[in-house]
């Protein structure tokens, strides 16, 4: 696949990228039967801004409550020793296309939750990633090249993304966010 396959495709699929639709829970059962002992959280609240499936597989064993806002983000940082790992797993309902990348929250000096996407850092790291690669792949999405995600999509505009300024990752992933990780080797 080229990039410009790819922009044709978004072009094509028009439709969807401005209003995407989807049953949120679509992937719940298989992500929690695929990854048992570890909490499965789905981020996918609606499809105003989001144009994917989002989900984060903590990469710590146990019961975690769900940490919907800061206060319990910031206590389970705390639960699981200063250092939360987790695999971000998103799934475009636009285009058969995945986007996955380990993260890592932990308190900043200030208190204040930071965030970062890093290379795997253990065995634990590369296994979850690869398992939760691989269930996208069984499932008929396909990984795309990361330089890929940070491409402009020219003459469109999308509700928070000015026209000149929409990217790849912005039609199949989230309107609102033009952060792309760096590539994870």
């Amino acid at each position: 696949m080229t990039l410009k396959s790819l922009i044709n495709e978004i072009h094509q699929k028009w439709d969807t990228v401005m209003d995407p639709t989807a049953n949120p829970q679509e992937w719940d059962r298989e992500l929690q039967t695929e990854f048992v002992g570890y909490p499965v959280y789905n981020w996918t609240d609606d499809f105003n801004y989001s144009k994917c499936h989002t989900y984060e597989i903590l990469l710590h064993k146990g019961i975690f409550y769900n940490p919907g806002s800061l206060a319990g983000e910031e206590r389970l940082i705390r639960q699981v020793g200063g250092q939360k790992y987790s695999i971000l797993l998103k799934l475009s309902v636009v285009l058969p296309y995945y986007w996955s990348q380990v993260l890592c929250r932990e308190l900043d000096n200030n208190g204040q939750v930071s965030e970062q996407a890093i290379e795997p850092e253990t065995p634990l790291h590369v296994q979850m990633l690869q398992r939760a690669q691989q269930f996208a792949e069984y499932h008929s999405f396909k990984q795309l090249p990361r330089n890929y995600l940070s491409q402009l999509v020219p003459d469109i505009k999308l509700e928070l993304a000015e026209t000149g300024t929409v990217t790849v990752y912005n039609c199949l992933f989230e309107d609102q966010d033009n952060y792309i990780a760096p590539p994870i080797f």
